[in-house]
C-alpha cells in the first residue's frame, strides 16, 4: 500500500471517533412512556422492543415492564411494541411540546415468531434477548444452560452480507468460514469443528450431500448460533455446534419495502419485501420476499447469477391455533464452484484477480426448492404443541476444476488440440504451467423432515419444572457424479484463456446423457428417528435451574445397511447470581454414524462428542446490552483410522482410534451501549489439538481451518436528533492470529494473519434509507482456504509441490438504498 493512502486510511479512522463524538443534542421536553403485561397473567413483561414507527426512537421495557421514550420532537407518530412470541401492537399518537403521553399495553402470547424489522428502528439493532420458538428453549436466553448468540436481520442490513458465507462468522466468537465457494453453498467452522453442508432451517436439520444453497439474506429473519452439541434441536452433528437460519413469515402488520444495490465488479440487485393481511380480521396474512442479483467477480470471469422467490401464508385459527405454510426458490448460475488458486511460489504469488476458471469450460447451475409447514396449538396457558415438516429438493449441474498430473513439473509438455479444426494446436510447457482438471460437480438432494414437541410448565410444590418433548424424523437421499471432465493447461504467469472450449474438454451433455439416478456412482439414503425428553427444574423461584435431558437417536444408513441406535444425555446448571446476571455449566453430546468397519467387517462406532462448559451471562443498561463469557471443553473420539499394519486379506479395515479436542475460551458483547450506538464485539482463544492418531507425527497437531486467535468487532452510531439525525457512520474489524492451513496439513501455520477493516456511511429518513459501505479499506491481499502439498509421483506425470488458497475481495463497496412504503 502506498504512503498516501496509508495516511489517508490512518486519519480516516483517527476521524470516526470525533464524529461520532459531534452529535447535536436539543431537548423537546416530550416523554412517551407505559407499563407492558402479558394479558393472560397480568405480569408485567420485560424486553419488550417499544419504538416510534420510521424514526431511531426506541427502548426496551425494563424487569418491571416499564418503558420510557425521552425528547421526543412533536407531531404525530405510530408507536409498536414488538416481542418473540407475542402479537405485534402498534397505536397512532401525538404529541406536543412539553407533554408526557401514558400508553399502556397488554401482549396476547401467540404460537410464532415475528419479523424483527416490524416495529423497530435503530434502536437495540443487533440484542435480541429471547430465542426464536424453533429452538424449542421457551426461556430467555440469560437463563439457558447453553451459550447461543443472535444475528438479526437488521445487523446483516447494516453489514450488507447477504448469504451466510459472506461474513456472518465475523458476528459470533469461535466461529469462522473456512471457504467461500462462490457463495453457492455455506461451510461453517464452530470451535473448531465443521458444521458440515447447510444448517437448521426454522429448527428441522435440512442439510444433505453438498447443499442446500446458502440462504439469501433476503429472506432470512435472524441467525441462530448455538455453541456445542445442543441435544434439544439435534445430536447426529459435529460437537462443535450449529447455527439455525429462521426464514421471514408474516407478522400481521402490512409493511412493503424494496431495495437496490450498486457494487464493485458488476453487482446488481433488487429485492422486494412485501407483508400484509388478506382477510380483515387479520386470521389470514401473506408475505413475499423476492431478490435477484447479478454479480461478476475480482478473479477473472467467475460470475454469479441468482434469483430467489420467498412466499408464506400464515392462518390464525383461533386465538389458540395457527398454521403456517413457507415456500424458498433458489436458482444460482454461476463459473465453478471452489475458486482456489495453484502456485509452486508460496501464498499470495499471484494476483487476486488470478482465476482457474475459463469461460471454454461452461458453466454450473444450480435449483433449489423448499417448504415449510408449521402448525401450532396452545393447549392452555402453560402448554403449547407444535408440529412442523419440510421438503428439500435440490438440483446442482455444475463444475469443478482441480490441479492435475503434470503440473508445475519441467518435464512435462502439454498439447491441446483445438475443437475448430482450423486453429493450430497449443503446446504449453514450464514449471509455472498448472494442468487443470475439469470434473463434473453434479449432484441432487431430497430431503424430508418431520418434527413434533410439546413445551410447557408446571409446578411441584416449590419446584417449576420446564418440560420438552420433541419426537424427530427424516430421510435424506442424494445420487452424484463427479466424473471427468477434460483438462486445460495454464501458464499461471502469462495467463491465456480459450476462446471456445477445446477438444481436450469432454462434450458435458453426452456425459449427462443418462439421468444421474442412472450414472451417478455415488449415491446415499439415510433415515433418522429419534425422540428428546427434557426437564427443567427451577429452585428458589427459579433462581437456580438443574437441566436433565437425554436424546435417543436411531439411524439407518438404508444403502449401507448400517443400522445403529445412540443415546446421548444432557446435564445442564444454571443460576441467577445477581439481578440479570447468569452463570452456567453443561454437558452435552453428540455423535456421526459411522460407515467404515474394522477386520471382523463390523461397523466402527458412532464418532462420539463431549463438550463440558461453563460461562458466564449478563444483560446491562436495562436489557439493551449483553455480555456472555464461556469455557469450553470438546473431546471427539472413535474417529477412524487405516490400520496400520495393512491387512492384505481386508485392506479397507479401518479402526476407531483417532482422537481430537478442542478447548478455548469466548466473549461475545452486542447490543445497544447509548441511544444510536450499536456495537457487536466477540473474542475467542481456541486450541483444538489431535490427541490420538495412529501416526504418532501427527499427535500434538492443530485441526486445519482454525485461528488460534479470532477478534472481531462493528460499530455503527445513528444520530438521533438535531442536523445530522438520521445520519449515521459504521466501521468494523475482523482479526485472526495463528491461523491453521486446512485439509491435509494440520499442525502447519499460515505464514499471514488475516486483518480487515471496513467502513461505512448511511442515512435513514422514514420511508428512504441509503447505505454505503467500504469493505477492506486498506486492500489488504487476505485469503482462506489455505494449504501446500508436497511433490507427488515421478516422471512427465509427476507434479510439482504446491500451495493453494482461496484469495478474498480486494477494496470493494456497496452501495444500497431502500424505501419503505
Amino acid at each position: 500500500m502506498s504512503a498516501s493512502s496509508t495516511f489517508l486510511s490512518s486519519r480516516l479512522f483517527c476521524a470516526i471517533p470525533l464524529l461520532f463524538a459531534t452529535s447535536t443534542a436539543w431537548a423537546q421536553n416530550i416523554v412517551i412512556q407505559g407499563h407492558i403485561t402479558n394479558t393472560t397473567t397480568g405480569k408485567p413483561v420485560a424486553g419488550v422492543s417499544v419504538a416510534l414507527r420510521g424514526t431511531t426512537v426506541g427502548t426496551d421495557t425494563d424487569a418491571n415492564g416499564d418503558y420510557r421514550l425521552a425528547n421526543v420532537a412533536p407531531g404525530p407518530y405510530t408507536l409498536g411494541v414488538r416481542m418473540v412470541g407475542y402479537a405485534t401492537q402498534e397505536r397512532r399518537v401525538t404529541v406536543a411540546a412539553d407533554q408526557t403521553l401514558t400508553q399502556d399495553f397488554t401482549l396476547s402470547e401467540t404460537q410464532h415468531d415475528l419479523d424483527e424489522v416490524a416495529v423497530t428502528g435503530v434502536h437495540n439493532r443487533y440484542h435480541r434477548p429471547n430465542p426464536s420458538n424453533s429452538l424449542r428453549l421457551g426461556e430467555p436466553l440469560l437463563e439457558a444452560p447453553q451459550n447461543v448468540q443472535v444475528v438479526t436481520s437488521q445487523l446483516l442490513a447494516d453489514q450488507q452480507i447477504f448469504t451466510p458465507v459472506e461474513g456472518i462468522s465475523r458476528n459470533v466468537s469461535g466461529v469462522v468460514t473456512p471457504g467461500h465457494w462462490n457463495n453457492v453453498y455455506a461451510r461453517i467452522t464452530i470451535r473448531g469443528f465443521n458444521t458440515g453442508f447447510g444448517s437448521l432451517r426454522n429448527g428441522m436439520s435440512t442439510g444433505n450431500y453438498f447443499g442446500p444453497l446458502a440462504e439469501d439474506a433476503s429472506f432470512i429473519e435472524r441467525v441462530e448460533f448455538v455453541k456445542g452439541p445442543g441435544g434439544f434441536l439435534v445430536s447426529n452433528t459435529d460437537a462443535g455446534g450449529f447455527y439455525n437460519v429462521v426464514l421471514k413469515a408474516p407478522t400481521g402488520v402490512s409493511r412493503q419495502s424494496v431495495g437496490l444495490t450498486l457494487g464493485s465488479f458488476g453487482q446488481y440487485r433488487a429485492t422486494a419485501d412485501i407483508d400484509g393481511k388478506l382477510s380483515k380480521d387479520n386470521k389470514l396474512q401473506y408475505r413475499l420476499n423476492v431478490m435477484g442479483q447479478s454479480l461478476d467477480s475480482y478473479q477473472g470471469a467467475d460470475f454469479n447469477r441468482k434469483v430467489a422467490l420467498a412466499p408464506s401464508l400464515r392462518y390464525q385459527l383461533d386465538d389458540k391455533t395457527s398454521i403456517t405454510a413457507q415456500y424458498v426458490y433458489q436458482y444460482s448460475n454461476f463459473s465453478v464452484a471452489g475458486n482456489y488458486v495453484f502456485s509452486p511460489n508460496t501464498y499470495k504469488s499471484v494476483g487476486q484477480d488470478f482465476s482457474l476458471y475459463d469461460p471454454a469450460m461452461g458453466s454450473s447451475r444450480v435449483n433449489d426448492h423448499s417448504a415449510f409447514a408449521n402448525i401450532e396449538h396452545r393447549l392452555n396457558d402453560n402448554w403449547k404443541v407444535t408440529g412442523q415438516v419440510a421438503y428439500l429438493r435440490y438440483a446442482m449441474r455444475g463444475l469443478s476444476n482441480w490441479i492435475a498430473a503434470g503440473s508445475f513439473n519441467p518435464l512435462a509438455t502439454f498439447t491441446v488440440p483445438m475443437a475448430n479444426g482450423g486453429a493450430p494446436n497449443r503446446t504449453i510447457a514450464g514449471t509455472n504451467v498448472l494442468n487443470r482438471s475439469l470434473f463434473l460437480y453434479d449432484v441432487d438432494n431430497t430431503t424430508l423432515v418431520g418434527q413434533a414437541f410439546l413445551n410447557g410448565t408446571v409446578e411441584t410444590g416449590p419446584v417449576q419444572h420446564r418440560i420438552i418433548v420433541g419426537l424427530d424424523a427424516s430421510s435424506k437421499s442424494y445420487a452424484a457424479d463427479f466424473g471427468a471432465a477434460g483438462f486445460l493447461p495454464l501458464d499461471i504467469t502469462q495467463p491465456t484463456y480459450y476462446g471456445a472450449a477445446p477438444a481436450s474438454l469432454s462434450d458435458q451433455d453426452a456425459l449427462r446423457a443418462r439421468d444421474l439416478d442412472q450414472r451417478g456412482p455415488t449415491k446415499g439414503l439415510t433415515k433418522y428417528a429419534g425422540l428428546y425428553v427434557q426437564d427443567e427444574l427451577g429452585f428458589f423461584n427459579n433462581v437456580l435451574r438443574l437441566t436433565l435431558a437425554a436424546r435417543y437417536s436411531n439411524n439407518n444408513d438404508v444403502r449401507n445397511r448400517v443400522k445403529k441406535d445412540v443415546v446421548t444425555p444432557r446435564f445442564g446448571l444454571s443460576a441467577t447470581v445477581l439481578p440479570h446476571t447468569a452463570v452456567y455449566a453443561v454437558y452435552d453430546q453428540s455423535y456421526i454414524a459411522q460407515t467404515a468397519v474394522d477386520v471382523n467387517n463390523e461397523v466402527l462406532p458412532p464418532q462420539r462428542g463431549k463438550n463440558i462448559e461453563v460461562g458466564i451471562k449478563r444483560d446491562w443498561l436495562d436489557g439493551r446490552f449483553s455480555t456472555t463469557v464461556a469455557a469450553f471443553n470438546i473431546t471427539k473420539t472413535n474417529i477412524a483410522q487405516a490400520l496400520q499394519p495393512v491387512n492384505p486379506a481386508f485392506p479397507q479395515a479401518q479402526v476407531a482410534i483417532g482422537e481430537v479436542r478442542s478447548r478455548g475460551i469466548e466473549a461475545d458483547f452486542t447490543g445497544e451501549l447509548v441511544s444510536g450506538l450499536n456495537l457487536v464485539a466477540n473474542y475467542s482463544f481456541l486450541d483444538p489439538t489431535i490427541t490420538k492418531d495412529n501416526n504418532e507425527a501427527n499427535v500434538g497437531r492443530r485441526l486445519g481451518s482454525t485461528a488460534k486467535h479470532n477478534s472481531n468487532a462493528w460499530l455503527n452510531y445513528r444520530w438521533q436528533r438535531g442536523s445530522l439525525k438520521g445520519f449515521g457512520l459504521s466501521g468494523g474489524m475482523q482479526w485472526q492470529v495463528d491461523r491453521y492451513a486446512g485439509l491435509g496439513n494440520q499442525g502447519t501455520v499460515l505464514p499471514d494473519n488475516y486483518f480487515r477493516l471496513d467502513a461505512g456511511v448511511s442515512w435513514q429518513g422514514e420511508h428512504l434509507g441509503v447505505n454505503l459501505l467500504v469493505n477492506n479499506i486498506t486492500g489488504r491481499y487476505n485469503y482462506i482456504a489455505g494449504a501446500y502439498n508436497p511433490a507427488s509421483g515421478t516422471g512427465a506425470t509427476a507434479i510439482g509441490s504446491f500451495y493453494y488458497w482461496q484469495p478474498e475481495n480486494p477494496t470493494n463497496f456497496r452501495l444500497t438504498a431502500g424505501y419503505t412504503f
